[in-house]
């Protein structure tokens, strides 16, 4: 995908605000992955990067993955993830307790957990800037790759 075309393509992703009432978040039912991060950490260049990282595990269609944007603070339950037909779930910077897991999770390694692989990794913003915390996010991820 020519990176002309990236603005579109990021914004034809599902795009859930958690802002409103809990009954109101819907997961996505055909996405294969799902990215949830802090609203705060999407910029135009971590947008990009979302979408390499995306397009590196096989991810091509908008409608294969989900991206979830919290506000500060926000949390999603993950009952309502587990309702969601996607197997991997990416977390972006975010604790176990932002979606409702009281676990431990160590950065860049996958966890399966209610039938789910998650992987919690660094900010985006922090993927921009660390080389090495990169990598390790494409460790953890590259199995994923389908």
């Amino acid at each position: 995908m020519s990176k002309e075309s990236f603005d579109a393509y990021f914004l034809d992703f599902d795009f859930i605000d958690v802002n409103e009432k809990e009954a109101d978040l819907h997961v996505s039912t055909s996405a294969a992955v799902i990215v949830i991060t802090d609203a705060i950490d999407v910029t135009p260049e971590s947008k990009e990067l979302l979408l390499n990282i995306l397009s590196a595990i096989g991810i091509s269609d908008e409608s294969q993955c989900q991206i979830i944007t919290l506000a500060v603070g926000e949390m999603v339950p993950f009952r309502k993830l587990k309702t969601a037909s996607a197997a991997k779930f990416l977390i972006m910077g975010l604790a176990p307790s932002r979606i409702s897991l009281q676990i431990e999770a160590r950065a860049n390694q996958q966890i399966h957990f209610g039938g789910k692989s998650l992987v919690f990794g660094p900010t985006l913003a922090t993927l921009l800037k660390n080389r090495d915390a990169k990598k390790a996010l494409w460790d953890a991820i590259k199995t994923w790759k389908s």
